[in-house]
């Protein structure tokens, strides 16, 4: 410490209350140790060398120089020294981060702000990053040592890109940021990384290195093969174990799933999700990694269901298209989650250290699910799935010689692909509408895609009906609710009471129909029950069942007729499963992935 004289000490001696007294060579105060002390007064034992600064406790014989006793005692003495070199210090912070900002800005780097005003850049290179992202330190810092010869501090990069934050925020352009894919300028653009994108439009398609600012990028992602033209989608047929009896024209199942994966490469409408389940051994991973490979390719091939949502909205911020791999059960929080991002919505959660500030996140994505048993069970999920039954593989090859191939086929599927991206995009709109009651926007492009396959479209919209009576049988295989009401109007026409009188009839039923009554799905009383009804109640209506409920004054009445639909046997009463629901299951609200 330099220059500690008398008139600094006696300063912060009065600052701080400290009893003292005063000689021409010396200050005395109690010992710092906080000995000597009786009921009336401090003694005054240690005796400060106005001097030097040190002292001596002539009590207890305790020597300190001035950093010691001064921490001990908890004082702090400015010096003017050490405040103007850090004066100093901060004139070469704010000196080296303008120089930095101006570097930036001559480097022939963009800084600007996405949909939700978070700051960018896109780099020289091409690279999208956040401001305030490792790898753009990382490459401010290598900048600033290659091109300036300076090596940075802590403080001066978080000054620098604190500047460039605001400039990106307040004074540059704002884009509408996606992961993968995206619609611009009349367009569809697909990122293929290393700064290419292929442009797909109605008149054709390109690789160019053209891109503008459309995406953002991670770490994780791969770039994508370079696409050939002129391939055929059936190179990729031979890959997939899904079962096609007729070799001149797709299965439902498989006309289906190329649906699925060919609109994958579409964004802003809802894509139902894709959902594979069938005994050990029959690709379900495989598949689901192909198509990863396909549509987004990363090094993560799969993914396990997070077990907390925050973590699960922002793992699906980073990948367009999200394969979640080997579920048995999903929580009903997840199920929901799945929902909405699938229909498109918003989600927050807190910032780090802000008491206030959320973090944003708004996407719409693409999911498939697999699984040995369908995992998903809720109806409104039910309502956005694609249900896909895959069988045991009955001739293996070696996992190497596999993946060998269908690399090597890559490039010819992805330009496949794209060339039923273009017939596509000319067709949709020239076909006329179809009456559905969900994901219309997917059933116009399936219809699409179809035709571009060389198929009659009305055979996309027989394999999604198809795929509605599936939605519908699992949901109702899943409510012991509606699958006791189905078996309740087997043999009579329409039914009407109270809840507590409908909730007697069905318990009348539950133990022919091995029911589980202490499973959460069954209703604990009456005021429940028409919950469980309304779970499902768009799949008994598709069964033939009608639910209806009016209230009068204080009572509330339950009515059910059997009506005509469109959906016709979807479980005929005959062949109603017995639904005996695992108690530890139901009530264990874990993903298990």
């Amino acid at each position: 410490m330099k220059d500690i004289n008398e008139i600094k000490i006696k300063e912060a001696l009065r600052n701080k209350g400290i009893e003292y007294e005063e000689s021409t060579d010396e200050f005395i105060i109690g010992c710092p140790n906080g000995a000597h002390i009786n009921a009336i007064s401090i003694e005054l034992t240690f005796h400060i060398n106005k001097q030097t600064s040190a002292g001596q406790c002539f009590r207890c014989g305790i020597k300190y120089n001035f950093s010691e006793w001064s921490e001990k005692l908890g004082i702090k003495i400015k010096d003017e020294d050490e405040a103007e070199d850090k004066e100093e210090d901060k004139k070469e912070v704010r000196k080296k981060a303008e120089q930095l900002v101006e570097f930036v800005s001559k480097s022939g780097a963009d800084l600007f702000h996405d949909q939700l005003k978070e700051p960018h850049v896109r780099l020289p290179e091409g690279a999208i990053l956040k401001l305030n992202s490792k790898l753009f330190r990382r490459w401010l810092a290598h900048k600033a040592w290659k091109e300036l010869g300076q090596t940075l501090s802590g403080e001066t990069l978080k000054t620098s890109i604190r500047i460039l934050e605001g400039k990106a925020c307040f004074e540059s352009p704002m884009f509408d940021l996606q992961v993968r894919v995206a619609k611009y300028d009349n367009a569809l653009w697909y990122d293929l990384g290393k700064n290419r994108v292929a442009k797909i439009t109605a008149d054709g398609w390109e690789v160019t290195q053209n891109v503008p600012i459309l995406f953002r990028h991670f770490n994780h992602q791969k770039p994508k093969v370079e696409p050939v033209g002129g391939g055929s989608i059936h190179e990729l047929v031979e890959f997939l174990n899904i079962r096609n009896d007729d070799p001149k024209q797709f299965s439902g199942d498989l006309l289906l799933a190329l649906v699925s994966l060919v609109a994958g490469f579409i964004p802003d409408f809802p894509h139902p999700i894709l959902v594979l389940h069938g005994p050990q051994g029959a690709a379900k991973t495989t598949l689901s990694r192909m198509f990863k490979e396909l549509i987004d390719p990363s090094a993560i091939k799969t993914l396990t269901m997070p077990t907390d949502i925050r973590e699960f909205v922002q793992l699906v911020s980073h990948h367009w298209y999200v394969p979640f791999d080997n579920l048995s059960y999903l929580k009903g929080n997840f199920s929901d989650a799945l929902c909405r991002a699938v229909t498109g919505d918003g989600f927050s959660k807190r910032e780090l250290f802000s008491d206030d500030d959320d973090v944003i996140y708004e996407f719409q994505r693409l999911f498939s699910l697999n699984g040995i048993n369908l995992a998903v069970e809720r109806a409104d999920l039910l309502d956005r799935c694609l249900i896909i039954g895959m069988e045991r593989v009955s001739k293996f090859e070696e996992a190497a010689l596999f993946w060998k191939r269908f690399h090597e086929a890559k490039p010819r599927i992805l330009g496949a692909i794209f060339d039923l991206l273009v017939v596509a995009f000319r067709e949709a709109d020239k076909l006329p509408p179809t009456q559905t009651n969900r994901m219309a926007d997917f059933v116009k492009w399936g219809r699409a895609i179809t035709k571009a396959l060389g198929y009659d479209p009305a055979l996309f919209v027989e394999a999604y009906r198809d795929n509605d009576r599936k939605q519908h049988e699992e949901a109702l295989e899943a409510s012991p609710v509606a699958l006791t009401i189905l078996d309740f109007m087997a043999n009579r026409d329409d039914w009407e009471g109270t809840p507590s009188e409908l909730l007697s009839e069905l318990l009348l039923r539950v133990e022919d129909l091995k029911i589980d009554t202490k499973a959460k799905s069954w209703p604990k009383d009456p005021r429940w029950l028409w919950k469980r009804i309304q779970e499902a109640r768009t799949n008994l209506e598709a069964n033939g069942i009608q639910v209806t409920r009016r209230r009068e004054g204080n009572q509330r009445t339950i009515t059910i007729k059997k009506v005509q639909n469109d959906v016709t046997d979807v479980i005929p009463a005959s062949n109603m499963p017995s639904i005996a629901v695992d108690n530890d299951v139901t009530n264990d609200d874990s993903v298990v992935g």
